[in-house]
């Protein structure tokens, strides 16, 4: 004989049951749309801290940075309630924040009507190094002073525009014979013009490896006329191509500051035995313009001192000080 409170039983044991599917339900539900809410967010990040670091590249203000970037966010991810915080405090980095809260549907029953969903993701700017982000043009270290290790006059300008720029390509060597010369590197013993002109364009990189007291000069004592330019002194993307023969100083680099590896004079002795052309270190130049005909020169003047060793990212560590660097190629990834 079945007692009268049994099946009060039964309901409140299937209540409770029916509480824990709903739960499962909800978190495989719930927990997967918040998942597929998460991926658009950190799509939308992953856009925006390019496009910042983009803005910082081409030498946008902080404020600029911070405005690309969250409009890029607000545009790819519109979720309710939505904040986006972006930090570019550190030079080099942007990093994008977006916490929205996900509206939960089954979840809703044990308590939890919404999850907070954060994303954070970062673009680092590749500041070109070494070879890569050098042009392929050597100076002499007597350019500047051994002790300051700033350029000496008429070579160098603290506050550009300077005039008249100072001329450099005195003689036609394997190294710069004099302050005022020029001559040109691939970071290697070879050089031929058509080689150099895919580097002045930034359409090719160089994976070679080098140190202080290397030889870094020519071996041919040729002056390649053809890849100085003919003297506007405008930089025309659209002709520096790499190929033609428009791919010049003039083309590439004119009215653009440019790091270039400075080089010990003649009398000096290289590691392999070479008198002169030991890389020494780094320093900022300004390309006002080139001439390549009867008299090759390129005219300009230094905006930095000498930064002996090391890598050409030290010479201009803070994006704000070289916004216009044109050789290499800058890079953006991802790395958070």
């Amino acid at each position: 004989m079945r007692k009268p409170h049994q099946s009060g039983q039964t309901i409140v044991l299937f209540a409770f049951v029916l509480v824990a599917i709903v739960a499962v339900v909800g978190l495989v539900i719930d927990g997967g749309a918040a998942y597929g809410q998460r991926r658009a967010q950190q799509n939308a990040a992953d856009m925006a801290a390019l496009a910042g670091a983009t803005t910082q590249i081409n030498g946008g203000t902080s404020a600029q940075v911070r405005a690309d970037a969250e409009a890029v966010a607000a545009a790819n991810f519109a979720g309710a309630g939505s904040t986006v915080d972006v930090d570019d405090s550190v030079v080099g980095f942007v990093t994008v924040s977006i916490t929205a809260a996900h509206q939960n549907y089954f979840a809703g029953v044990v308590g939890q009507s919404t999850w907070q969903v954060s994303v954070t993701a970062t673009a680092k700017v590749g500041v070109p190094t070494g070879a890569i982000g050098a042009a392929p043009i050597i100076f002499s270290s007597e350019v500047f002073d051994p002790v300051t290790r700033m350029p000496f006059a008429p070579f160098g300008c603290s506050a550009p525009p300077c005039s008249p720029p100072a001329p450099f390509g005195a003689g036609n060597g394997d190294i710069p014979n004099e302050a005022d010369d020029i001559a040109w590197t691939l970071y290697g013993p070879g050089v031929n013009t058509d080689a150099v002109r895919p580097y002045l364009a930034g359409t090719a990189t160089l994976d070679v490896s080098f140190e202080v007291g290397d030889y870094i000069g020519q071996s041919n004592n040729g002056f390649h006329a053809s890849i100085f330019g003919d003297g506007t002194g405008v930089a025309n993307p659209a002709e520096c191509t790499g190929s033609s023969a428009h791919t010049n100083i003039d083309s590439c680099l004119g009215g653009t500051d440019v790091i270039v590896p400075i080089v010990s004079p003649a009398g000096t002795t290289c590691n392999d035995g070479h008198d002169g052309g030991c890389f020494e270190g780094w320093a900022l130049f300004h390309v006002v313009r080139a001439t390549g005909a009867s008299v090759k020169t390129i005219e300009g003047y230094f905006v930095s001192g000498f930064s002996r060793g090391g890598s050409a990212e030290d010479v201009c560590t803070d994006l704000t000080t070289c916004p216009e660097l044109v050789r290499g190629l800058y890079t953006l990834r991802l790395v958070n």
